[in-house]
């Protein structure tokens, strides 16, 4: 199996997921804060997608290497909310409602959507068309989607390392810690379950 390009990647991603539930409690985030100390610089991409494991993966991949802020869009169990993901980690809920109003306050130059209509509803694109470039990566398969992002801002190893992390759900579609033996306190462990199904769109 090919070997994860950066293995700092894989923890930064990883620990970012585990942590990321608890967004829902982020509001005390001021996004002025963010927007002060990059004053100087103009958001050039805003990536949005929605907020579900394997989109959000791809996303933080990209953000981790050109550092540019997430927008990710309701789900089906957060139908109002919307979550900005800065660069540094901070987090803000804003309502689906002031969707444009934070796209007029961000002033990026261009926004790239990412996922088909299951992730991205073809109103937010839209409604975006109007007052910036927009780019649009939809295909019902995400790893062709992360090789497209990867060929369009020459990440070469993008693709590959975003199958490594879907190598990494269990199948809750939660990361699940590297297993280095079969072995568990000296006995072979044979542990089966039914998982849960998940909320996430199937592709």
């Amino acid at each position: 199996m090919r070997q994860f390009s950066n293995p700092f990647k894989l923890l930064v991603v990883g620990v970012t997921i585990l942590s990321f539930a608890t967004t829902s409690n982020a509001s005390w985030w001021n996004p002025l804060n963010w927007m002060e100390r990059n004053r100087a610089k103009r958001v050039e991409t805003l990536l949005v997608t929605s907020n579900y494991v394997k989109s959000r993966i791809l996303a933080e991949l990209v953000q981790f290497e050109i550092k540019q802020p997430i927008l990710l869009l309701p789900t089906a169990n957060e139908p109002e909310t919307i979550y900005f993901l800065s660069p540094t980690k901070e987090t803000l809920e804003i309502s689906k409602d002031d969707y444009l109003k934070f796209i007029d306050f961000l002033q990026p130059n261009k926004v790239l959507f990412l996922g088909n209509d299951s992730y991205v509803s073809d109103e937010y694109i839209a409604l975006t068309r109007d007052r910036v470039a927009t780019w649009s990566i939809a295909n019902d398969d995400w790893e062709t989607i992360a090789f497209s992002v990867g060929e369009m801002l020459r990440l070469k190893h993008l693709g590959f390392d975003y199958l490594v992390l879907l190598n990494q759900l269990d199948e809750n579609g939660r990361l699940k810690p590297a297993a280095s033996t079969d072995f568990f306190g000296g006995y072979i462990t044979n542990e089966k379950w039914t998982p849960n199904k998940s909320s996430e769109p199937s592709n």
